[in-house]
């Protein structure tokens, strides 16, 4: 199965943050590195643990909406190595948001989402929102919608979302497999999160079709040293995006080690990232 690793808006977040950190807020709430573990260990949740974890992220219609939980997932793959070539967008700071930190502001003719680089300033210990599946127009072309975090140089990367073209919710761990959880369908509603649960120091990654109440949970050991966060949605099969409904993130929410969850605008980041689909000309 594919992968891209976040697309380009993440290289956007590494490009920057060389320069900008040079000037970060000072980094009193990360001076201890958390615990990293350079293995990665599923580890079962019990019921009512995903339960209270998914309601305290996404809310009690998400756990209402928790119908048939996936505890096999449709087909797992080794992960596909990616090359990524660095280019240096404009970075003059712009202002399109009420913003608690600076924010940078991209077209694509790839890509569209938002990316918050918290290195300096906070650990990123989760990252939620919801999102609609909307199938591009035929002849298919490979489109995902996701919601990730990495660490600084995306050697470790945790992914959960929707493969647009396949039809298919997914789970990415850098390095260890790629699973194909279960079908969705267009026009479908999403909810997901991938949240460090604080009790265990497993990452939980949830994800739930709330059209159809299909859902899939599991908590796993893997390095605590993240410090970005994107709610993406791209191609990486040569762009233009071909014309499609339009696709929304709602309740995109991060987490900060020291002020627990936030917005994408909050000042417990050092800068966030907005990104937007750029028309093709004639298009």
């Amino acid at each position: 199965m594919k992968r891209l690793i976040f697309g380009g808006l993440l290289i956007c977040l590494l490009v920057l943050s060389s320069s900008f950190l040079a000037t970060a807020k000072a980094a009193v709430h990360t001076s201890a590195q958390p615990g990293v573990q350079t293995t990665l260990t599923p580890h079962p949740i019990s019921l009512a643990r995903l339960k209270a974890l998914v309601r305290q992220t996404l809310g009690q219609q998400a756990v209402d909406h928790m119908g048939h939980l996936v505890t096999q997932p449709l087909a797992t793959h080794a992960p596909t190595s990616v090359s990524l070539s660095f280019h240096q967008a404009g970075t003059a700071p712009t202002s399109h948001l009420q913003a608690n930190t600076p924010e940078y502001f991209y077209t694509s003719s790839t890509e569209a989402g938002y990316g918050v680089n918290a290195e300096g300033v906070s650990w990123v210990q989760g990252g939620a929102g919801y999102f609609n599946v909307a199938r591009p127009a035929l002849p298919a072309q490979v489109f995902d919608t996701e919601i990730g975090v990495t660490n600084s140089n995306q050697s470790a990367q945790i992914i959960v979302g929707v493969d647009q073209t396949d039809l298919a919710a997914y789970l990415y761990f850098n390095g260890w497999f790629s699973e194909r959880l279960f079908s969705v369908s267009a026009n479908d509603q999403m909810d997901a999160e991938i949240y460090l649960d604080g009790n265990t120091n497993q990452w939980l990654v949830f994800i739930e079709d709330l059209t159809t109440r299909r859902a899939f949970g599991q908590e796993f050991g893997y390095t605590t040293s993240i410090v970005q966060a994107a709610w993406v949605t791209y191609t990486y099969t040569g762009g233009p995006v071909r014309p499609t409904n339009p696709i929304t993130f709602t309740s995109a929410r991060w987490v900060s080690n020291w002020d627990g969850w936030q917005p994408i605008t909050s000042s417990a980041a050092a800068y966030y990232i907005h990104q937007i689909l750029q028309a093709p000309k004639g298009g």
